[in-house]
């Protein structure tokens, strides 16, 4: 079917004309099918189709008709690098004839900005947050698109369920477009969304997947291919023959480390395929990596190489930088964590799996990767327009001989689609919203909610409410929730605290070490604060590695004799978690007192995303800490978080707070100008342009910046 003909569907010509100016000429076979079979008929749909088949073309197909009749459409996805993916692709289609935004940010807002907007492209955790916050632009969506629904199977499932069961109930008459490229029990979860089906196994490039050893690769249809061995290590071998014949490799490994040293190891036989004019691009990509990251110097050599390792520990600017000179095909190979699987679109013509094992940080190698997380890597390989067939190699080593790994990955089908929701943990930040948005006010009503879950669907609701109910006594005895007869109605506090998106959990403790430091004297309150947060929940935790255990312990114990903190001494401090959070602080407060961004990534060993991620989870939780204590009349503390969190924002000492809120103006240069004398806007306004020109790191658009801003006050 040519894409002209999907005029007769209602599908306006103007769009048809524009898909065709972008290379649109005719659907792939899932696009036709999902039409014939009623996608543009106002159905509910699961699509289920390889990676590159063309499922977000589908679900513009479908929002155009919902943008026809003046509704809003919701695109709604796992990651915030992949929906920054989405908003390009689709504001590229769109953006003549309908407002396209992209909400990911503040968790304590309802975006009303998106009221102007036609076609929204969120994550799950911040759809999650508007509906609690019941922006009531949701009333005029009539079309919700769940990407990577499969995700279901994931530790971010419970809020995936809890969102689609919650739009379900409040937007019954609207439809929902679920997509994925791994679900096995297909038909359940279109049972769950009262759904049609779609499966189909078509890719626009044919994938070949196979097992290698010895110079051997053994594929799924029992052909085999040899290979030189150029070097007798796997991965280097099968990088430079698919670099022999044009193509290049993603080498995924079970850690960063292993990401780094297989980079390394894959330096020097890469570079000698290199032409001089891509020497020369690839030196200016190398320019543009950011010393502070604490492995800049090894990856700007390794660059200029044609190789690169990625991973969550570059800051987000490097990995943008490798993955858009990968797309480029200039950099040849990349070396990376199965982090790059799950996240942007980035295709190489062979995906080398170099280990199953999957680390996890408090378990080591005990996990091996499930199939599904397997297909996901596997679907990286082959890229439309470049290549004729992909193919995703497994490396048979170490206990695992190539039948284990032909029958268990290779021929394997997926693994079925089930509910996370099994825990309190899981349950209790839904149950406490819920009740604060006044879906369900006694437990009848909260059953009905828990019935429209995949896992109440499925399963029933005995289990559900069983650990409800206990959730429901921690609400109460907290006095999050309090109860009027039969009914349960959530307090000032428990409605705060479901607004700022924390886990009830993390509130109780916060609250506690408020009233703990409003009575106490403390010598040293932001890192006290620091650490009351970095033992939160929701808290993210750093790794701490051997050679560090005894000296935290030491820094710790000898803080504890000059300072109080809480959790309190009726904690074991000596335990490796707590050490862990300790750590987390110590790094937040190098933070915040003006360390270098490269400094802390040494001193702590690691990475700058590592840095950044902590950052940005601490500022939300500070400032969370910092609403709590207003409504608990805790004033002082209050403001000492609100500086606290400005500070975490942008890694200052107090006295930058003012200055860091000029736009280009960062921790850096704000210290440059005050250091020369310019403390305030004050005395900004009053400075000529030329003296501040003369400060070192001061050019001529910062100076623009500065003044355009404070011509606005």
């Amino acid at each position: 079917m040519y894409i002209e003909e999907l005029n007769q569907y209602g599908i306006p010509s103007y769009f048809l004309d524009k898909l065709n100016s972008l290379g649109y000429i005719k659907l792939y076979p899932p696009q036709e099918k999902a039409v014939k079979n009623g996608l543009l008929n106002g159905k509910n749909m699961v699509i289920c189709t390889p990676t590159s088949s063309g499922k977000t073309l589908i679900g513009i197909f479908s929002a155009i008709l919902h943008l026809l009749k003046g509704n809003k459409v919701l695109y709604i996805c796992p990651l915030r690098s992949i929906a920054s993916e989405k908003y390009e692709e689709i504001s590229n289609m769109l953006y003549d004839k309908y407002k396209v935004a992209l909400s990911i940010g503040d968790y304590d807002s309802s975006d009303p900005w998106l009221e102007n907007y036609d076609f929204i492209i969120s994550t799950y955790e911040k759809a999650d947050s508007l509906l609690r916050h019941k922006a009531s632009w949701l009333n005029d969506v009539s079309l919700f698109i769940i990407d990577e629904i499969h995700m279901i199977n994931s530790n971010r499932g419970p809020t995936l369920e809890f969102l689609i069961a919650r739009l379900k109930k409040l937007r019954s008459g609207s439809n929902f477009l679920a997509l994925s490229a791994t679900i096995k029990n297909v038909q359940e979860v279109a049972q769950w969304l009262s759904a049609e089906f779609i499966i189909d196994n078509w890719r626009p490039v044919p994938l070949k997947e196979g097992v290698y050893k010895k110079g051997i690769i053994r594929y799924k249809d029992d052909s085999v291919e040899k290979i030189q061995e150029v070097s007798g290590v796997g991965y280097i071998d099968l990088a430079m023959d698919i670099i022999e014949k044009g193509g290049q490799a993603l080498v995924f490994n079970s850690s960063r480390t292993s990401s780094v040293r297989v980079a390394n190891r894959l330096q020097q036989f890469v570079s000698k395929y290199l032409n001089s004019e891509e020497k020369d691009v690839l030196k200016k990509i190398a320019s543009k990596i950011e010393d502070s990251d604490r492995s800049s110097q090894n990856l700007k050599e390794l660059i200029q190489s044609g190789v690169a390792f990625h991973h969550a520990g570059l800051s987000y600017n490097t990995r943008k930088f490798i993955e858009d000179a990968f797309r480029n095909r200039y950099i040849k190979v990349i070396s990376s964590t199965t982090t790059l699987g799950a996240g942007v679109n980035v295709p190489a013509r062979r995906v080398i799996i170099n280990e199953i094992s999957r680390y996890e940080p408090d378990l080591g190698y005990s996990l091996t990767l499930s199939v599904n997380e397997y297909k996901q890597l596997a679907g990286r390989a082959g890229r439309p327009k470049y290549d004729n067939v992909g193919e995703a190699i497994i490396i048979a080593k170490g206990g695992y001989d190539v039948d284990y790994l032909m029958n268990n990955y290779i021929y394997a089908d997926y693994e079925a689609v089930e509910s996370q929701i099994t825990n309190e943990k899981s349950l209790r930040s839904h149950v406490l919203t819920i009740i604060a948005n006044n879906v369900a006010n006694d437990k009848h009503e909260l059953e009905e909610i828990l019935s429209l879950t995949f896992a109440g669907n499925k399963f029933g609701t005995k289990i559900l409410m069983n650990l409800s109910n206990k959730i429901i006594d921690f609400l109460s005895k907290e006095n999050f929730i309090i109860f009027k007869k039969d009914n349960f109605v959530a307090t000032q506090i428990g409605k705060r605290i479901s607004e700022l998106y924390i886990d009830p959990v993390s509130a109780s403790l916060i609250i506690k070490g408020l009233n703990y430091y409003s009575k106490k004297y403390v010598r040293n309150l932001d890192f006290a604060s620091l650490f009351l947060i970095c033992n939160t929940e929701d808290a993210q935790t750093l790794n701490v590695n051997k050679f560090e255990l005894d000296q935290l312990y030491d820094e710790l114990q000898s803080y504890l004799e000059n300072d109080t903190l809480y959790p309190t001494l009726e904690y074991s401090y000596d335990d490796e978690d707590i050490l862990s959070k300790y750590k987390a602080a110590r790094v937040l407060y190098d933070w915040i007192n003006e360390v270098r961004d490269d400094f802390i990534a040494d001193k702590y060993s690691i990475g700058l995303g590592d840095l950044y991620n902590l950052v940005q989870t601490s500022k939300w939780l500070c400032y969370s800490a910092s609403e709590l204590a207003r409504i608990l009349k805790h004033t002082d503390l209050a403001n000492h978080l609100s500086k606290l969190t400005l500070r975490l924002a942008s890694g200052v000492k107090e006295e930058l707070i003012e200055l860091v809120q000029i736009p280009g103006i960062g921790r850096y240069k704000a210290r440059v100008l005050y250091n020369a004398g310019y403390k305030n806007f004050k005395s900004l306004k009053e400075a000529k342009e030329d003296e501040l020109l003369k400060i070192p790191g001061i050019g001529h658009e910062t100076v623009k910046q500065i003044k355009k801003f404070l011509s606005t006050l």
